[in-house]
């Protein structure tokens, strides 16, 4: 009897321990589950975070850690979705603004050659009308005018040239003018020309200003300082200096018969020039007796 009764507790000692053995392995089995889904879920947390967008945990199973990495992979669809729908409409608004400003660039474009031309046309039209006249003063005033009309004409053909329509170096458009106004006087000498113009890009709004300016005065050289010099001198400086823009123009003659202010109301030239630094460029205007008349122009860019 006792046998028997060793025998039943063995065997049930044996199941339950059999049991408790089965039970161990399942909860184990379980909690390795849910800590590898814990663990895919970080990961995949920790690279979205790093900029993989396109990464997704795929844990499977109805517990909770289950059902949080399928909400975690379907918030990740619907941002992926809503990123590429945004990078789509970014795209189109990108495309039609590029065209916008293509059709206004092109049409700028066709502008500044049809004003280029217009001008060419009007210095053409200058020229043929000198040739009527007989009074030398009413031909100085037309060569005068002329040579303003170039200014002009000059900047737009720049523009019109240029990659950037509404923009230009300063340096590559009066290196240009005064080359060309040295062409047109024939004074029978070498002016040494000294140009020293940083690389400074100017809208049509400044730029035509100071081309008038450096036309004006650079002329006024030609005109009154170089006539009666063996060697003759023309300095032309600009350069910026914090939010200033500077401009020097210096010849080596005799310089004005008096003060600038006192002569600039009898004189056409310098009249014009004050005027545009004063109510074009907004900016300040400067004359003084360096060996030579020498101009100092300043203008906030």
């Amino acid at each position: 009897m006792e046998n028997k009764n060793n025998a039943g507790i063995t065997f049930l000692f044996t199941e339950t321990l059999i049991a408790v053995g089965i039970s161990f392995f399942i909860i184990l089995f379980f909690i390795r589950r849910v800590l590898k889904n814990i663990d895919k879920v970080t990961k995949t947390a920790i690279l979205v975070n790093e900029g993989k967008k396109n990464i997704r945990c795929n844990v499977k199973g109805n517990d909770d850690i289950g059902i949080l990495g399928q909400a975690f992979d379907a918030m990740l669809d619907f941002f992926e979705n809503s990123i590429k729908t945004l990078d789509e409409k970014v795209k189109q608004k990108t495309k039609k603004i590029s065209d916008s400003l293509e059709e206004k660039n092109i049409l700028l474009k066709e502008i500044h050659h049809r004003v280029k031309n217009n001008l060419a046309l009007t210095i053409g039209l200058i020229e043929l009308q000198q040739e009527e006249v007989k009074d030398e003063k009413t031909k100085k005033v037309l060569i005068d005018i002329q040579e303003r009309v170039f200014t002009m004409e000059l900047l737009h053909r720049k523009l019109y040239e240029s990659s950037n329509i509404d923009k230009i170096f300063l340096d590559e458009y009066i290196y240009d003018l005064v080359q060309i106004i040295s062409n047109s006087y024939d004074i029978n000498k070498k002016v040494e020309s000294i140009l020293k113009i940083e690389k400074i890009e100017l809208n049509i709004t400044k730029a035509m200003p100071c081309g008038l300016i450096i036309n004006e005065l650079v002329t006024n050289s030609y005109k009154y300082a170089f006539k009666t010099l063996k060697q003759p001198k023309l300095e032309v400086n600009i350069y910026r200096k914090n939010s200033e823009l500077i401009i020097i123009i210096k010849d080596n003659g005799k310089g004005l018969k008096k003060d600038f202010y006192d002569i600039y109301n009898d004189t056409l030239g310098l009249k014009l020039v004050s005027s545009i630094v004063k109510y074009q460029l907004f900016g300040t205007i400067d004359y003084k007796y360096e060996n030579g008349a020498k101009f100092i122009i300043k203008t906030k860019i």
